[in-house]
């Protein structure tokens, strides 16, 4: 049984810092937004935060709400996965659903200025903008007026098995709470499956 652990958060809430301390625990990595870039790349459009939400849609739209998380698995070589960057509730009722896998979801928040004076110091090119274009991307990150197919960030957050405020404390004690629960119920979850196939 695959163990897959899935990450959703807000705009720079920190997610990338938090998924590269459970990839130091030896997980395969994936990053959705990836997946989108690569198709944006393909279609010679400019990697702005606009194009990939747009082309996030496009993919969902045509191939299921569950298409960047299913593209993500099909990659993945190892049984410990980290799919970052989940945005859509589809993504996450597909994973629920596949064989001989457990999935959990964490998702990672923070409050609204924190997360703008982050995107400030950052500078990348898609997060160079004003405080009220952050508030309207973030809007729509979240699914604010959003269709089934958009980002639904928000609802990702609600729908979390964990959920992290990375406001500048300390986050390694917490994950490394988060990670030994899920470790405990992945093992009970692999022994169930076992007596269960012994059984049949």
């Amino acid at each position: 049984m695959k163990l897959v652990i899935g990450l959703t958060g807000t705009m720079n809430s920190g997610k990338g810092t938090i998924a590269e301390y459970i990839v130091s625990k030896e997980f395969e990595h994936f990053i959705l937004s990836e997946i989108i870039k690569e198709e944006t790349s393909q279609k010679h459009l400019p990697l702005t935060r606009e194009n990939l939400q747009d082309i996030g849609d496009i993919l969902r739209r045509e191939h299921g709400l569950g298409v960047l998380a299913k593209l993500a698995l099909e990659r993945a070589k190892t049984d410990r996965i980290l799919i970052d960057g989940i945005r859509n509730p589809g993504e996450i009722a597909f994973l629920k659903q596949v064989k001989d896998v457990y999935f959990v979801l964490i998702a990672v928040d923070a409050p609204l200025a924190v997360r703008f004076a982050r995107a400030k110091e950052r500078k990348s090119a898609k997060d160079i903008v004003d405080y009220a274009t952050f508030v309207r991307d973030d809007a729509r990150d979240r699914g604010i007026n959003q269709p089934e197919n958009g980002q639904q960030v928000q609802a990702c957050v609600d729908a979390a098995n964990y959920q992290i405020i990375n406001d500048g404390r300390a986050f390694a004690p917490i994950v490394d709470r988060i990670l030994q629960d899920i470790s405990r119920k992945y093992e009970h979850a692999c022994a169930v499956a076992e007596k269960q196939t012994i059984s049949s």
